[in-house]
Parts: C-alpha cells; sequence; structure tokens
C-alpha cells in the first residue's frame, strides 16, 4: 500500500503500465465512467505510467436510475408482485447511515417511491440509492458491507400503495 504522504523517487520503480490491449483500454474507460453514474463527480483524470484517461461530464449531467425488472424477479423464483430495488453503480453497499445508526429499510417494512434504501460507496464518494416503487420490503439480497454490481439486486419489494396519504390539492 501507498501512503498518499509519501514520497516518491519516479526513477527507482518502473510505473509503465503492462501491455494492454485496445479493448482493455476501452473496458477500464466503460467501468471507470460506470462507477461515477449516480456521483456528483463532473472530472476525472487518472495517469498511471504513460497512460493517461480523462473523462468529464457536464456539471448537473446525471445519470439515469436503473429500473426494476420483472424478468429478474421471476427468473429467480420469487413472485410475480416482487420488484428488485437494483444498485444504480458498482461499490460498497451499506444498509445504514453509520454503524451507530438504524437500517434504512427493515425486511417487513414499507418504502415509497424515492425513498432511501441504503448508500453505495464509490471512489470514496457516498450515494444515495432510492427506491423506485411503492410496497413492503420482503427480502434483503445482499449484506451491508458487501461490494455489488451495478444492476445487481439489493432488496426486493411487494408492490403495494403508498401510506403517504392522498396528494396535495385532492
Amino acid at each position: 500500500m501507498i501512503d498518499d504522504h509519501e514520497d516518491h523517487d519516479d526513477h527507482a520503480r518502473d510505473t509503465r503500465p503492462a501491455e494492454v490491449e485496445g479493448d482493455d483500454y476501452a473496458a477500464l474507460v466503460r467501468g471507470l465512467t460506470r462507477d461515477l453514474e449516480g456521483t456528483a463527480i463532473t472530472r476525472l483524470e487518472l495517469r498511471q505510467g504513460d497512460l493517461r484517461v480523462a473523462l468529464r461530464r457536464a456539471p448537473g449531467a446525471v445519470a439515469t436510475t436503473v429500473p426494476s425488472t420483472v424478468a429478474a424477479v421471476e427468473d429467480m423464483g420469487r413472485p410475480a408482485g416482487w420488484r428488485a430495488v437494483v444498485a444504480p453503480l458498482t461499490g460498497i453497499f451499506y444498509a445504514r447511515p453509520s454503524p451507530d445508526e438504524e437500517l434504512y429499510v427493515r425486511v417487513g417494512g414499507h418504502v415509497e417511491a424515492d425513498s432511501i434504501v441504503g448508500l453505495i460507496e464509490t471512489m470514496k464518494m457516498f450515494n444515495e440509492v432510492t427506491a423506485d416503487i411503492t410496497g413492503t420490503v420482503r427480502e434483503a439480497a445482499v449484506e451491508s458491507g458487501a461490494l455489488v454490481e451495478a444492476g445487481q439486486p439489493l432488496l426486493y419489494v411487494e408492490l403495494g400503495e403508498s401510506q403517504a396519504g392522498p396528494a396535495a390539492g385532492a
């Protein structure tokens, strides 16, 4: 592990990247782009030896939320009325805001669309994960502290009615 505060002599060690085929560079860029989705990061520059990758996006540009999928739930043998809340990006999933606080959601608990169900840490940034459906949490698919991939189910929700009450002006 390299200490960021340590001075390094670049001539003392070889910093050139290993021989990489063109497809591997493309995979690196795709992976970095996927990891940045859902974050507030607008610019990233990575340098290693002769390799330089710079990614930029317009401030305020937001990646779309990965939608729940019926097929993924049915393929796993779960009831047809259940929908997956999936990870919008790759990183470490946390089921609570901090170790000494309550879980965002519990199995058997109710979630509303846009309610926070967890956090994903990517590149030392914490990103809120929100439900895109309303219903009752029926299953937690991953444990807190687990590495998750973009699109991976985090929990399963049985579709239900909103408990927020009637909309204003209704």
